[in-house]
């Protein structure tokens, strides 16, 4: 069952990724954050470069991009060494 409640804003926060990523680190975090987004796209294998685009396009409609589990598996591609 659904309640609605004029007076509460719970249902009025913004769901992008990005967004949520350059507002709560500014510019200079944000453009850090996507210069390592992109040396790691160029120097990972085809199946990674697939989960990152389907990430960050995920991201722009939810805030997926930020959840834990996420993260940690971004950080697994990270760590891997290039073939």
């Amino acid at each position: 069952r659904i309640i609605s409640n004029p007076s509460s804003h719970a249902n009025s926060g913004f769901d992008g990724s990005i967004l949520t990523l350059l507002c709560t680190t500014g510019i200079a975090g944000t453009f850090v954050f996507v210069k390592g987004i992109r040396k790691t796209f160029i120097s990972s294998s085809l199946t990674v470069q697939a989960f990152w685009v389907a990430l960050l396009v995920h991201s722009l409609f939810a805030n997926s991009l930020l959840y834990p589990f996420t993260l940690f598996t971004l950080a697994l591609f990270k760590s891997r060494k290039s073939e």
